[in-house]
């Protein structure tokens, strides 16, 4: 496989389940594996981004990792590491696999808007995102497997250890330890470089990925990044909402400003094109939902929109995750519309109820819904991972967001031809083709259904003329608590 020419023009980006157990930091009971999410560069061999926490592999893992990999890292969190981590960039092909985190509306737009395009790889052919694939099983032998906790890569081989050290370090400690290895692994020679260093061509090639990073960087510069307020609007998830008289109803929470009322009557009379009257685009971080962001296609700014009067007191430091788990839990109570003093009951029973727990927890899934919970504070944490003094990009982003909102008020179906602002990268020659709607660069297609099923059923005739598809309806209501319960059980 012939290696990419420039820096970020090929990354693979993978979850795993580390093989080690961390405790709570102050309970010490066991909270089961983190999972890890990380990102390497195919041309240089060098990983270029991380994730980590309890978070099960979803897209908000995702975006954790996509944002430690785009901007430079702030490594005063690790002063035993020495080494420089100068990795940064606009990705310019994403390889992934077919899980349902990189599946969907958000990970689509996001992608296009940062002028990415999304490869899926072809189910059951890991080799097809090798480096990455190979960079967690070193990771294993050169790190977990030699840490107090390790369970191992499966039964057969823990029976064959007679003593492993129970389970110590927290999720913070082992952190540290990580960064240190990605670091150290990051200024050790690869074999994965040597046809390079051995092609006469090249010259000054190495075969350490820091120093071939540092060479090929320097032959194709990075451009302007994109600013970190406008991250989080780009690739945080995005709905189109009604604007009432109270304001904005997402997911049981109300969101009222000033600026949002001006907004309500000046698009009662709107007469433009293509624009919803009364909706308009949302975007949030999952990781904070005590303010969201809307955009206003007349002067092509995003407001940002705190939650209304009292509910502050609840969305303090509140993740989309334990929302979701607060609704749920309110919602077996009372299965009508939920009100600001039904969410901070529920809220009050789960934090005493998982307090409780932590002394005595009954299985495994209940360590993990308790890992999860006690880890809301995990966007401050990895907020305090990357720089944000760096030179930032000031084009306008704007006209990206209006095309999108007119186009899907037209057709009622999620866009993906919007043309990519607010990004310039020297490192590429030529301008990316416009994908189509549906369409995105792959080293594999996913698997169709047998035509011959299709044929016998004549009940369900395959269609002939393509279909537009309706965005994804916000979850909340009875859908979140059926399908969340079982997360809440034993707590």
């Amino acid at each position: 496989m012939a290696l990419p020419e420039r820096p970020y023009e090929v990354v693979e980006c993978d979850h795993t389940y580390v093989d080690i157990l961390l405790v709570h930091p102050t309970a010490k009971i066991i909270l089961g594996r983190p999972v890890l999410t990380t990102f390497v560069c195919r041309a240089t061999r060098m990983i270029v981004g991380y994730a980590i926490g309890y978070e099960v592999p979803s897209y908000t893992a995702f975006l954790q990792g996509l944002r430690n990999t785009i901007y430079p890292k702030d490594m005063s969190a690790f002063p035993k590491v020495k080494k420089p981590w100068n990795a940064y960039g606009m990705i310019e092909n994403l390889v992934v696999d077919n899980g349902k985190e990189f599946i969907g509306t958000n990970i689509e737009q996001a992608a296009h808007l940062l002028g990415m395009n999304v490869i899926h790889a072809r189910p059951r052919e890991p080799h097809l995102k090798g480096f990455v694939e190979r960079m967690f099983g070193v990771m294993n032998v050169q790190l977990t497997h030699s840490l107090p906790g390790t369970t191992l890569s499966n039964v057969v081989v823990r029976k064959k250890h007679e003593a492993i050290d129970p389970p110590v370090l927290v999720l913070d400690d082992f952190e540290a330890l990580l960064v240190q290895w990605i670091v150290t692994r990051n200024h050790m020679p690869t074999r994965g470089l040597d046809a390079r260093v051995r092609d006469p061509s090249i010259p000054s090639a190495s075969n350490v990925p820091a120093d071939e990073w540092n060479r090929l960087a320097t032959l194709h510069p990075c451009g302007e990044l994109l600013k970190p307020e406008y991250f989080e609007i780009v690739a945080g998830d995005k709905t189109q909402r009604q604007v009432n008289t109270e304001g904005i109803s997402w997911d049981n929470i109300w969101y009222s400003s000033d600026e949002l009322a001006f907004l309500r009557s000046r698009s009662d009379g709107t007469t433009r094109p293509g624009i919803n009257r009364g909706k308009f685009l949302c975007s949030r971080d999952p990781y904070d939902l005590g303010k969201i962001h809307v955009y206003d296609p007349q002067s092509r700014k995003w407001l940002s929109v705190p939650a209304a009067e009292d509910y502050p007191e609840y969305t303090e430091g509140l993740s989309l995750h334990v929302h979701r788990l607060v609704c749920a839990r309110a919602n077996e109570k009372k299965k009508a519309r939920l009100n600001l003093r039904d969410l901070l009951k529920a809220k009050a029973a789960l934090v005493a109820e998982s307090d409780k727990t932590l002394s005595n927890p009954k299985n495994k899934k209940v360590q993990r819904n308790i890992a999860r919970f006690v880890e809301s504070n995990a966007k401050a944490r990895h907020r305090s991972r990357i720089r944000t003094s760096m030179p930032t990009n000031t084009n306008d982003l704007m006209s990206a967001f209006e095309e999108m909102e007119s186009v899907e008020a037209a057709t009622d179906a999620p866009v993906l031809d919007v043309t990519v602002i607010g990004v310039t990268d020297a490192r590429k020659p030529t301008p990316k083709p416009t994908t189509s709607n549906a369409t995105v660069a792959s080293v594999g297609t996913r698997r169709k259904k047998n035509p011959a099923k299709a044929k016998a059923d004549p009940v369900k005739p395959a269609p002939t003329t393509p279909v537009p598809t309706k965005p994804e309806p916000a979850t909340t209501g009875k859908p979140v608590a059926e399908k969340l319960k079982r997360l809440s059980k034993g707590w």
